[in-house]
């Protein structure tokens, strides 16, 4: 099964999924289904069509596999802020528009997807703060960033 991802230029192309991004994709697909209390390892192998095994060979434990989830969505938010950035012509803020274009983006397929997971999942950093971790580090990168 192919997955769709875009280059810095903006060209869409199709990449073979490999099994972490299988995993991660199940897992969003349960999360957003049934919800983050039925997102088990061994729910998520089902849905991937791996073994438990091959589950816990890319994400040891249910913390690592949300780790996981949450580092996907900054990687597509990134990627989104990338897009922006390269098709400004105006270098003068072109970084705070590309920011703020990919946070109030117009509302496309990737970006309500996006948003259904980033909320299913906060019930998870509820009950694990430290999972928010990786978000506030990539925040205070992405406001140095515009900062420049």
């Amino acid at each position: 099964m192919p997955c769709l991802l875009y280059r810095p230029d903006g060209i869409l192309r199709a990449q073979p999924v490999n099994s972490k991004d299988r995993i991660i994709q199940a897992a969003e697909r349960i999360v957003l289904r049934d919800g983050v209390a039925h997102l088990t390892l061994e729910a998520v192998a089902v849905e991937a069509g791996l073994s438990k095994g091959g589950v816990l060979y890319n994400f040891p434990t249910k913390d690592h596999l949300i780790r996981g989830m949450i580092q996907r969505l900054i990687s597509v938010y990134e990627s989104r802020m990338n897009r922006f950035y390269q098709q400004d012509p105006h270098p003068t803020g072109r970084r705070l528009r590309a920011y703020l274009n990919a946070s109030f983006p117009e509302p496309d397929e990737e970006y309500r997807r996006s948003l259904q997971v980033s909320a299913a999942l906060l019930a998870a950093v509820s009950t694990n703060p430290a999972l928010l971790e990786p978000v506030q580090q990539e925040f205070r990168k992405w406001q140095e960033w515009v900062r420049e």
